[in-house]
Formats: C-alpha cells, structure tokens, sequence
C-alpha cells in the first residue's frame, strides 16, 4: 500500500501478523507521523458503540507492537505521533 495525501507520502514502515505500522513522509512535515492499523482497530470504527475493556483489549496487541518495533529500531523517544487507525 502507498497512497498520496496532498504531497505526503504514506509509507509502510513494518508489518506484522497483529499490526501494519505506516509512516507519512513528506519535506514539510517537522513531527515524525506514524499509523497503525490492524484488524482489531478496524473493528472499533465499524462497531463505534465498543466502549469501556473490549475497546482496552482491542487496543492492546497493536499497541504494543507498534512500541516494541519503536524499541528496536531506536525510535522510542524520537517519534513524535502515532495514529491509531480506526476503520479500512
């Protein structure tokens, strides 16, 4: 998947069995934009009324590998905003 938004890139960044991670990369971007998505986020949009530890439980595998690949690769301090995306 590479889409264009307006001069931004987006740009996988890591993908694993519970998470795709994307970066937007643009010249006039000063932050570093990170996405991530999966097939869990995408069940919060279509089912809005998810609130309370299922959203918690829903949330927590694409959570932590976002910040497990953040760990590896050094990026834990420098990345400046994730996105959590949810719907397709």
């Amino acid at each position: 998947m590479f889409k264009k938004l307006e001069g931004v890139d987006l740009v996988p960044e890591y993908a694993h069995s519970k998470a795709r991670l994307y970066r937007l990369d643009a010249d006039k971007l000063s932050n570093k934009y990170y996405i991530v998505t999966s097939a869990s986020t995408r069940h919060l949009l279509n089912s809005p009324e998810i609130v309370g530890f299922e959203n918690y439980d829903r949330m927590c595998n694409p959570t932590k590998v976002t910040l497990d690949f953040f760990n590896k690769k050094g990026l834990i301090t420098s990345a400046n905003i994730l996105t959590i995306f949810r719907g397709e």
